[in-house]
């Protein structure tokens, strides 16, 4: 809906009241990541990670950065490693 800068106040404020949510932080990456600013993109991504290594979509979602960065050995990693994630989790 191209609200972006909406969506992120409101997640950043959705990470003030609970910064453990793992949801936020990787919708936090995905608004990041529309907006390519690459770099908190991967920080929300890893934070997604670290509070849920149970999800395989930002472990994906690094896995396409890497790839639009043309790190293509990274990318492979990060993407065997979402379905990995996907595989024995099933989410």
């Amino acid at each position: 809906m191209k609200r972006l800068q909406e969506a992120l106040s409101d997640l950043r404020k959705a990470d003030g009241l609970d910064p453990t949510r793992a949801s936020t932080h990787n919708t936090l990456g995905d608004v990041y990541f529309d907006q390519k600013e690459y770099d908190r993109a991967v920080h929300e991504y890893t934070a997604s990670i670290r509070l849920d290594p149970t999800n395989y979509v930002p472990y994906n979602s690094i896995g396409l950065i890497m790839k639009t960065r043309k790190k293509d050995d990274m990318a492979k990693k990060w993407f065997n490693k979402s379905e990995e994630v996907r595989k024995l989790y099933g989410r």
